[in-house]
């Protein structure tokens, strides 16, 4: 009767092991449940120490950005050098100095608001604000007079080379000739 006791302790506890092993092996990997959830799972290495595209300058930040802007232009999907439409639809320059960019016509933000030239212009003259502390505003110091505003040279922020021509076209006026615009644009600081 004893070792019937031992076996049946003995039956059950190889069954526990057995069925511990079995909900361990056959159930979903957290991808599979994001994936079904719809959640982006990204190895981010650490926390981000902003979410503000004009005040962050570490990698953390820019995995995390490419994930949630998308620029004027952004990178081909067949090659990552290449340029792809972004929120411009088009682009044309005249002697790589005048860029203009035709905005998405259907081009929304994440609270569905319409985009709008006049954002980029806003936003440019954000991170060209002093007082903001931007580490990235030098990245955009090939556009006219953006170095001299930066810097409280100039303080009419109309004599930077950035204008709404219309609701749907930005115009970007440089310094000189710029045929890597389009690559140094896709950074998330423009």
């Amino acid at each position: 009767m004893r070792w019937l006791f031992r076996a049946l302790i003995l039956v059950a506890f190889i069954g526990g092991i057995a069925w511990f092993h079995h909900i361990r092996t056959h159930r979903p990997t957290r991808v599979e449940v994001a994936n079904r959830a719809g959640i982006l799972l990204a190895g981010n290495g650490s926390e981000p120490a902003t979410l503000d595209p004009h005040l962050a300058s570490g990698q953390p930040e820019h995995m995390i950005f490419h994930s949630l802007f998308e620029g004027l232009i952004s990178p081909a999907p067949d090659n990552p050098d290449g340029d792809a439409a972004g929120a411009a639809a088009s682009w044309t320059h005249e002697n790589f100095t005048v860029w203009t960019f035709k905005l998405q016509p259907q081009g929304k933000w994440s609270d569905g608001t319409p985009l709008a030239a006049a954002d980029f212009v806003y936003s440019y003259q954000r991170i060209l604000t002093a007082q903001l502390g931007a580490d990235y505003a030098s990245m955009l110091y090939p556009m006219l007079n953006a170095q001299e505003y930066h810097t409280g040279k100039i303080k009419d922020f109309s004599q930077v080379g950035v204008k709404a021509l219309d609701p749907l076209t930005l115009q970007i006026t440089l310094k000189g000739p710029a045929p890597y615009l389009p690559s140094m644009i896709k950074h998330y600081s423009w």
